[in-house]
């Protein structure tokens, strides 16, 4: 499911920490006397991986966990990873506290294609007939595998024929009559395209589905440019569902629906430097579901480049209790490296010597295994995106969600069932 149309960057912090070239001692589960276990799942594209307990030095991680000393309470897990699509190679800084997180996925965006399928000029047809329409009513056909739909059709009856790359799509049929009025919905899973595929739709055998309402709660000077409504097949993706009026979405039978199917909600509002977001991930929407979008990022978020890296101040930015909180920080220039950071309320009070609200992106280039292409990038222009995320998930989730978000994806299986997320977000471009 899909969580922005536009999304912005969101604060963050990064410490400045101690450089080293030597390895983080590994562990396999126990950690040492004292200490707290941090486990570290890796993408498979992830280029280099590194670690640091407490405001220690950083170093190389081989391994999947690593030890934090009781003492500290705070680590930092970075790393790389390579360009995508449109993305050039970023480098992600997520630091917490083990009260917080003592799981970190090191995500890493992956670039989708507009084909509906996997890349490449090979097309098959996805076909058949289209019976038990009632006379007068009218049949929407979606065919989606996740990046975005392959193909909508529609048709009183008759047949119909979508071209489609190599994958697994799910196929989707609902009829409304001539007043707009649900009829029957048709949702098939699984369609393994390798050739030529033929699935005849018989609407009499689907189900009557209803419309559910969606509302969005703002202060009164937000102005609403959108809600999407998306759905997802695990293993299949998303797509948002068209021809629904603004606010309203078809609430599936659950006789057409499979284990984990789920529903993702999303409202925002946009100006030309901010972006204010929520999105709801959920199985059992009902007929009807509210999103609250969060406050709008102060005009006193900042940051500045000087000596080769960037602090960040977030100001007076703040968010409701109850829930994870990560601040946010990106910077992407021109060329070079992307870099993000994500950052806990709790590490950053572990960090804070003052009542200071800034945050240095860490040196990370004398760690064993960077690569200068990496570095970061100054004198040059950029974008910087300063804000954060809320939700009802661990920091390490939140951070999965960031990079999905910002290229206006969120897989359906990438979050629990039962997801709330919000985001708030606020642009800066200059030279830095």
């Amino acid at each position: 499911m899909r969580l922005s149309r536009y999304f912005g960057l969101l604060v963050a912090v990064v410490v400045l920490v101690g450089l080293a070239s030597c390895r983080l001692p590994t562990t396999n589960g126990g950690g040492s006397t004292g200490s707290t276990t941090v486990n570290v799942t890796k993408a498979a594209s992830t280029l280099w991986v590194a670690a640091q307990d407490g405001s220690g030095a950083w170093q190389a991680l081989s391994g999947t966990s690593f030890a934090v000393a009781a003492s500290t309470g705070k680590y930092g897990v970075a790393w790389v990873c390579p360009a995508s699509g449109t993305n050039p190679v970023s480098v992600r800084v997520l630091q917490s506290t083990v009260s917080e997180s003592t799981s970190v996925t090191a995500f890493c965006p992956s670039a989708s294609t507009s084909s509906g399928g996997s890349s490449g000029s090979t097309t098959y047809t996805v076909s058949g007939t289209l019976s038990g329409v009632p006379s007068g009513d009218y049949v929407t056909l979606l065919l989606s595998n996740g990046n975005g739909i392959n193909g909508t059709g529609s048709a009183f009856g008759g047949s119909y024929t979508f071209n489609a790359a190599p994958g697994t799509y799910w196929l989707l049929a609902y009829e409304v009559d001539g007043s707009g009025n649900p009829g029957n919905l048709v949702l098939i899973h699984d369609i393994s395209v390798t050739g030529n595929v033929n699935v005849n739709i018989d609407m009499s055998s689907g189900q009557t589905f209803s419309k559910g309402t969606e509302s969005l709660v703002g202060a009164a000077n937000y102005s609403l440019t959108g809600m999407d409504l998306e759905f997802g097949v695990p293993g299949e993706g998303t797509t948002s569902f068209p021809f629904f009026p603004p606010g309203t979405y078809p609430v599936l039978p659950a006789a057409q629906l499979q284990s984990g199917d789920r529903y993702g909600f999303s409202g925002y509002a946009n100006t030309s430097v901010t972006h204010q977001q929520v999105f709801v991930d959920t199985s059992t929407p009902g007929s009807g579901i509210s999103l609250q979008l969060p406050a709008i990022v102060p005009v006193d978020v900042d940051l500045q480049v000087s000596g080769g890296t960037g602090t960040a101040d977030w100001g007076s930015l703040s968010f409701g209790t109850g829930g994870a909180t990560t601040y946010v920080a990106a910077l992407k220039p021109i060329s070079g490296a992307a870099w993000y950071a994500f950052v806990t309320p709790g590490w950053l009070k572990k960090a804070w010597t003052t009542s200071s609200t800034t945050y240095t992106l860490p040196d990370l280039t004398a760690t064993s295994g960077w690569d200068s292409a990496w570095d970061f990038v100054t004198n040059q222009t950029a974008t910087v995106v300063l804000g954060g995320l809320h939700g009802n998930v661990t920091a390490s989730q939140l951070n999965q969600a960031y990079p999905v978000l910002s290229s206006y994806g969120l897989s359906a299986d990438s979050l629990p069932d039962g997801t709330t997320v919000s985001l708030t977000t606020r642009s800066l471009t200059g030279t830095y």
